[in-house]
């Protein structure tokens, strides 16, 4: 997949330890990628990469789109697959997961698309994907589910204490 000049490579970042040994690794989002060898335009992707001991390898290196197997849905013209990222324990096991965007989503009603971390990289097995019919919510005026998805809340600057 090449990078095209209206990409967005980098739209959705998120950072954080996916299988556990220690490193931050990388899911880079990529929402305006055309998949399927160029044929579906901007159905976007999400690149991971792992982080080592002299910081993030090619190693492992996954690339995921909803055309990946075991990923939920297809991909689809507009649906915007790694418009916002999230890393973070959803199962308890001391690894992140991944939860994946996906603001085009059905005209604009948006995705959520979770991967469960291993003691290796993310894997497809039990992959889950949400929408907002699955909230019971109305998909009028295109909610966008997932806009958003932040991985920590927003940092608010503190004042710094006098010196004394």
């Amino acid at each position: 997949m090449v990078n095209g000049l209206y990409d967005r490579y980098g739209a959705g970042l998120a950072a954080g330890d996916i299988n556990g040994d220690g490193h931050d690794d990388l899911a880079v989002g990529d929402p305006d990628e055309d998949t399927d060898s160029g044929t579906v335009a901007d159905a976007g992707h999400v690149t991971v990469m792992y982080g080592g001991s002299v910081g993030l390898t090619n190693t492992n290196r996954q690339v995921f789109d909803q055309g990946t197997e075991g990923v939920p849905g297809e991909n689809e013209a507009g649906d915007g697959f790694g418009s916002r990222l999230l890393l973070s324990d959803l199962n308890g096991d001391g690894r992140k997961d991944l939860t994946i965007a996906a603001l085009g989503e059905d005209g604009g009603s948006g995705a959520l698309t979770t991967l469960l971390g291993t003691d290796i990289t993310l894997t497809v097995t039990g992959a889950r994907s949400l929408t907002p019919t699955s909230y019971l919510l109305s998909t009028d005026g295109q909610p966008q589910l997932g806009s958003s998805l932040q991985g920590h809340p927003p940092l608010t600057p503190q004042p710094l204490p006098e010196a004394g």
